[in-house]
């Protein structure tokens, strides 16, 4: 889930694996590159395009906090440890250290939906890099009297244009009639929780939450001329589609 994240809670260790040295002979990066006595960089290490504070908003904002661990209040921070290849394509993301099978989940699917990195390179020739990312999965507090509520852009008649692309579960004879969504809308406008007052089955909620991982941004709801995490509610009238 989109979430507050710490910053001091989150940042990247990588590890060389180049192809010139065995496993036993890695090293932990003490910075971005590696240069000799000439200046030259001999080796960059594989980072986030846009470095680690676009890399941070990037994980608040496509973080979606599973609905067992959120209604729990269960808390805490994964560690990853996944492949940064030669093409900067991440893969084989594994948990270090979990937090709940449902938030070891999410931070598996956030870590595998990061966008290409540049990948680590020794003598201008990329190589696979080994990488551990900490993730923290902390509930915000949520103003429940904001000056100015959550909105989505354009309005009403907006939402409800966009709410037209929702998928429906086969059994859509069941579910004739009201329906409320109700979403936490963290202070960037993303949707960090999302859940329904009716239930279909887990294969229906899984397709909501994918739904709502890629609602657009929200205008975030104000308090005092600050921008808060707040709740929005959603009602819906369902009919059956063919």
């Amino acid at each position: 889930m989109k979430i507050n994240l710490l910053a001091g809670l989150l940042f990247i260790s990588l590890t060389a694996l180049c192809q010139v040295a065995s496993k036993s002979d890695t090293a932990k990066v003490m910075g971005p590159s590696v240069r000799n006595k000439a200046g030259q960089i001999i080796r960059a290490y594989a980072h986030f395009p846009q470095g680690p504070d676009s890399m941070q908003r990037y994980l608040k904002y496509h973080q979606i906090y599973p609905e067992n661990a959120w209604n729990n209040n269960i808390q805490g921070t994964v560690t990853c440890q996944f492949i940064v290849n030669k093409d900067g394509m991440i893969s084989d993301v594994r948990i270090l250290k979990g937090v709940s099978l449902d938030i070891d989940s999410e931070a598996i699917r956030l870590v595998l939906s990061l966008p290409r990195f540049i990948p680590t390179t020794f003598n201008n020739k990329p190589q696979i890099t080994s990488s551990v990312l900490h993730i923290p999965f902390v509930k915000p507090m949520i103003c429940k009297d904001p000056d100015r509520p959550a909105e989505f852009p354009g309005g009403t008649p907006a939402l409800m244009a966009y709410m037209k692309k929702m998928p429906y579960p086969k059994n859509t004879g069941n579910i004739i009639g009201k329906m409320a969504f109700n979403l936490i809308v963290a202070d960037d406008g993303s949707v960090i929780y999302a859940t329904t007052d009716k239930s279909f089955g887990v294969q229906y909620q899984s397709e909501i939450r994918k739904f709502f991982r890629a609602f657009p941004r929200l205008r975030p709801g104000y308090k005092n001329g600050e921008p808060v995490c707040t709740e929005l509610d959603i009602p819906l009238n369902i009919t059956t589609r063919h």
